[in-house]
């Protein structure tokens, strides 16, 4: 997986999402069907480096709701050590973009490629509740 994930994510091999994102929409319609999607995005400056989002491909073709986090940049979570990143929960880097229709805050399912400590999972959940979501899940094709 790991070599799978440096491929795809690093070398910009986007075809691969394909693959995975068949096999999360399954899990999708299985267990979340009635939740709003909300993909784990990026900070600019890995937006900029990668050229893509790759959670966002995951998510592409999926025929569901779909919400849009924002991210603010700061040092990536790669870099950080296990400890650093658990401390990391109070500072979200995450914030709830303009919604038009409230209703689609009221169950969240969030996408993302792994899920290392649950960091991220956590810091996203916590500004989706703040914002009024009631329910938070996660959805990853690795942990």
């Amino acid at each position: 997986m790991k070599e799978w994930f440096a491929q795809f994510k690093f070398n910009g091999d986007a075809v691969a999402a394909r693959y995975f994102s068949s096999i999360l929409y399954k899990q999708y319609q299985r267990h979340y069907q009635e939740y709003t999607v909300a993909a784990i995005p990026l900070s600019e400056r890995s937006l900029e480096e990668r050229e893509f989002n790759q959670v966002e491909l995951l998510i592409e073709s999926w025929r569901c709701n779909t919400m849009t986090l924002g991210r603010i940049d700061r040092e990536k979570q790669s870099k950080k050590s296990r400890n650093d990143r658990i401390l990391l929960v109070q500072d979200s880097p995450f914030y709830v973009e303009e919604i038009a229709e409230k209703d689609l805050l009221n169950k969240v399912v969030l996408i993302d490629d792994i899920y290392t400590t649950g960091t991220t999972v956590r810091q996203a959940a916590k500004t989706l509740k703040k914002a009024g979501a009631q329910t938070v899940a996660s959805l990853t094709v690795a942990r």
